[in-house]
């Protein structure tokens, strides 16, 4: 286990202060580590403070470091202005492969010295944190970016925190980015493409584009329909990479509001000089899918479904809150037939492959991704005795069976909330949680549910590796739950965290203000 020690822990705390305090100017903060070597590796200090925004923080942010930063801005609704934190792990396209691996140990407890922020963004190039993407993702988690097509009032304000404003439109540049060239074959017709998708007088409701092929970094057109995600998928192989952008409605009572997903597929038999070229391309291609509500990275088939995205939807507009009790709040694929979809009302969840057999034996999880229960019944009991109201469960805790196994066992449930689930994690074993708690805001309290996924800092190095593969199976069976997390340390798990990321999530982090 990493230990974190500040050069000067005073500092980055004033630091911090000051651009929490929206009456003193400074706006963001960067913290780095002191070097590369020795044990400067593991002490932090307080790199720089400003002013000027987010361009003037990015002016800072070096390939060959590490920057733990926080920045504020503001998110116009109407003429209403809300103070919003950003909080931003930079990590350098240099930085050396074991530091890169003490990044993750280091990142909760970083999380929880920086504090509570609207939302957070892991980036390794400058294209990856602009103005208007910044602006996107804070109206997402606000819930102005409700009003997609016309978000001028939205973006203004964090776009105006730039000392050399950044154009709002959504042309995707094309010329050389790093020394690496790339393109559009058929710009122009793949906007009318987008713009097809974008009516409600067409029937399209997505489309894939990927590369001309493996060695080209020129984006051409691979498909377009009106059959919803599931069609969408059949275009999916593990040897490509795929950029799309699919349209959803969601309804909330009598409430329709139109909802566009990005999604990004990246195959997992991918060339190794592809993959290492997509992180150069994604801020012109992130650019070019604007405007849109959410967005899906995903390797895996079983990453990405209807009930994911409804889920990400959601959690972004802040409708998640009607998860537990609201069935009419159900988001659906616009168009298409789309995929099967799971009740969320907190009642017994299906989880079952297609042809899955019925029978409680072990059984495969997902298509390629292997995954045995010892005892399914037993697992799934308990996660429904959570999920009751009238039963005193709060929590389970889910395991495997034995290191580098791919059989799950339920390891143990409680009554005693986050205390209770904490005793049963150790730092060698992965578990896969569920926790029920509460969210009280004035005399209203609403149930909320949380997935924790933790993985010890001392499992098996091979285990690690394929946790990955496990990941969106897994997320299926404890689906639906309103946030997740994922810890290494106790101290990354504790009840200030959790109600941080469930106002997120609800659209009530501005209390926190």
């Amino acid at each position: 286990m990493a230990e974190i020690k500040f050069e000067d822990e005073a500092a980055c705390k004033n630091a911090i202060s000051e651009v929490r305090n929206d009456k003193n100017a400074t706006d963001w903060v960067i913290i780095s580590y002191a070097g590369t070597s020795g044990a400067q590796i593991h002490t932090l200090k307080l790199l720089k403070t400003g002013s000027g925004g987010l361009d003037e923080l990015k002016s800072h942010l070096k390939d060959d470091i590490v920057g733990w930063c926080l920045l504020r801005t503001t998110d116009q609704i109407d003429d209403s202005v809300t103070v919003k934190f950003v909080f931003i792990n930079w990590v350098g396209a240099n930085i050396p492969r074991m530091q890169r691996a003490r990044i993750s140990i280091h990142y909760g407890g970083m999380k929880s010295f920086i504090g509570p922020s609207h939302i957070d963004i892991t980036a390794s190039s400058q294209d990856e944190i602009t103005s208007e993407t910044l602006a996107q993702k804070v109206m997402d988690t606000s819930g102005s970016g409700s009003r997609v097509i016309n978000q001028q009032t939205g973006q203004k304000n964090l776009s105006s925190q730039a000392t050399s404003r950044a154009s709002t439109g959504t042309k995707a540049s094309v010329g050389k980015h790093s020394g690496v060239e790339f393109g559009f074959e058929d710009e122009e017709g793949l906007r009318a493409v987008l713009a097809e998708i974008r009516s409600h007088n067409t029937g399209i409701n997505w489309v894939l584009t990927t590369y001309r092929d493996n060695e080209s970094n020129i984006v051409v057109l691979l498909g377009k329909g009106s059959g919803g995600i599931d069609e969408l998928k059949q275009h999916l192989k593990d040897n490509i990479v795929c950029y799309g952008l699919t349209r959803f409605e969601e309804k909330i009572d009598d409430s329709i509001t139109t909802k566009f997903v990005m999604i990004k597929w990246q195959g997992t038999n991918i060339p190794r000089m592809l993959k290492a070229r997509i992180g150069v391309h994604r801020g012109d291609l992130n650019k070019f899918f604007h405007p849109f509500h959410v967005d899906l990275e995903c390797e895996h088939m079983n990453e990405i479904s209807e009930e994911i995205i409804m889920s990400k939807i959601n959690a972004a507009s802040g409708t998640k809150i009607n998860v537990l009790n609201n069935p009419s709040s159900q988001p659906r694929s616009h168009g298409g037939s789309g995929g099967q979809h799971h009740s969320e009302t907190g009642s017994s969840v299906s989880y079952k492959p297609k042809g899955a057999p019925s029978s409680s034996k072990p059984k495969t999880a997902q298509e390629n991704v292997e995954i045995l229960f010892e005892d399914e019944q037993a697992i799934r009991t308990a996660i429904q005795s959570v999920r009751r109201d009238d039963d005193d469960t709060n929590w389970c805790v889910v395991t495997y069976n034995a290191p580098k196994s791919k059989t799950l066992k339920l390891l143990a449930k409680g009554v005693d909330g986050l205390d209770g689930l904490k005793n049963a994690l150790a730092d060698n074993i992965v578990g896969y949680c569920l926790l029920r708690t509460t969210e009280q805001i004035d005399h209203s309290t609403t149930v909320k549910f949380v997935f924790i996924n933790w993985i010890g800092t001392k499992i098996d190095r091979m285990q690690r590796a394929v946790l990955g593969t496990h990941k969106g199976a897994v997320s299926s069976l404890f689906h639906p739950f309103h946030v997740d997390l994922v810890p290494e340390r106790q101290d990354e798990l504790t009840e200030h965290l959790i109600q941080s990321l469930i106002k997120k999530a609800a659209g009530t982090a501005v209390y926190v203000l």
